[in-house]
């Protein structure tokens, strides 16, 4: 991981999703970068594994249902509310059920389960999180999409909660960034990760990424994106959707 300057010294930052993958790599990036981080994932293990390797710049961690509201208030209330501040949040969780492909044999769990942990469960944290960020003077949010939601995805239910998460980012903008909250959306290409191990097993043909990198992309690649746009320096970028994708949205 390349070691960059401090542009996070003293923000407290909540990140989900952080037991593995995009969640994971982007908190360890705001930690390189100066920042103390709060955790959730629903993954315990994972998750306390990934609190003691950032030892120290963990403020707080839990493993929590996100799709659950009476869960997500029970997170801010012990976790959130003791540390007294909130700078910036970074949405990271996600869910890809490798049945939810073609919509005339699609199961309505499937629809279900996917839209309750990829949209509803950020509606809780940024609902949330809002007057703690307000409390601040400012904040910025940071929600993390798919590139599913700007391309044809192959995966119904998985496409639908990503576009609707574009949507939401934008909307939160609109809201709130007159009054210093920012939020804008990373869409991510193909980043190593368990769930794109998983993906590829049952759906890869062989062949090379398809992007101008061709290579996949690692979760360090969007966690330093997600650093800057949660940093000062990003001050006057919101309501965007940005594409880590090696160039596949440009194809």
């Amino acid at each position: 991981m390349i070691n960059q300057s401090k542009r996070l010294n003293g923000k407290t930052c909540l990140v989900t999703g952080a037991a593995s993958g995009i969640g994971k790599g982007t908190a360890e990036v705001l930690v390189a970068q100066g920042a103390r981080v709060v955790l959730a994932d629903l993954n315990g293990d994972g998750l306390a594994e990934t609190a003691a390797a950032l030892g120290k710049s963990t403020a707080g961690h839990a493993s929590v249902d996100l799709s659950d509201e009476a869960a997500v208030t029970a997170f801010f209330d012990d976790i959130v509310a003791p540390l007294g501040a909130l700078d910036a949040v970074v949405c990271a969780h996600g869910y890809l059920d490798l049945d939810d492909g073609q919509l005339e044999s699609h199961k309505t769990e499937i629809f279900d389960n996917t839209l309750n942990i990829n949209l509803r469960g950020v509606y809780f944290v940024t609902r949330a999180s809002i007057p703690w960020l307000k409390a601040a003077g400012s904040g910025s949010i940071v929600l993390v999409s798919s590139l599913a939601a700007l391309r044809t995805p192959s995966s119904i239910a998985y496409g639908a909660s990503k576009g609707a998460l574009n949507a939401m980012g934008k909307t939160i903008s609109g809201q709130y960034a007159s009054q210093g909250i920012r939020c804008n959306v990373i869409c991510p290409g193909a980043i190593d990760t368990p769930m794109l191990q998983r993906a590829m097993a049952k759906r890869s043909n062989g062949e090379p990424p398809n992007n101008h990198a061709r290579r996949i992309g690692i979760p360090y690649d969007v966690g330093y994106l997600a650093a800057f746009l949660c940093s000062e320096e990003s001050g006057f970028i919101t309501a965007t959707v940005q594409t880590v994708d090696g160039g596949v949205a440009q194809h």
